[in-house]
């Protein structure tokens, strides 16, 4: 029996799911600056230290006001504060804490200049009405820009 070119051996509904599932899925992300806190020295006032600084690669897929999820070329241990400061579109920082941590498969296709070695959770540490607005509005500004197909 012979087929012509459109049919591709099977129903007309089969070509249009073989053609919906070999769309790639891109993952939108963002850089930012993470800086990871010291412990002030027990039974005294003083204030956290920084103390250590990197870039990581925010995943704007897994980015709410509650938290979000981010590769990193460094260990991050549950419970520890970070600060992650956010350029683009508009500057922001954010207080946050480490909920998880853990390795990530290098062997991957994604390619980049950095290894980003671990992927990490993180919660939202919003102390004011002001930074949760701040949040919700760059959220808005993601959503309508890098998320929404067009």
């Amino acid at each position: 029996m012979w087929q012509t070119p459109n049919q591709a051996g099977g129903p007309p509904s089969q070509g249009k799911k073989k053609r919906r599932s070999k769309r790639l899925f891109h993952i939108k992300r963002m850089d930012a600056l993470c800086e990871v806190f010291q412990p002030g020295e027990p039974g005294t006032d003083a204030a956290p230290s920084v103390a250590t600084s990197t870039t990581v690669r925010l995943v704007l897929n897994d980015f709410s006001l509650k938290g979000a999820g981010f590769f990193a070329s460094i260990m991050l241990r549950e419970g520890q504060e970070i600060r992650l400061t956010l350029t683009e579109p508009s500057k922001l920082v954010l207080v946050a804490k480490v909920i998880w941590c853990q390795e990530y498969n290098l062997n991957s296709h994604v390619i980049s200049k950095e290894p980003f070695a671990f992927r990490a959770g993180v919660e939202f540490d919003l102390k004011t009405p002001e930074e949760s607005s701040a949040l919700g509005a760059l959220l808005e500004e993601i959503q309508a820009q890098h998320l929404t197909q067009k």
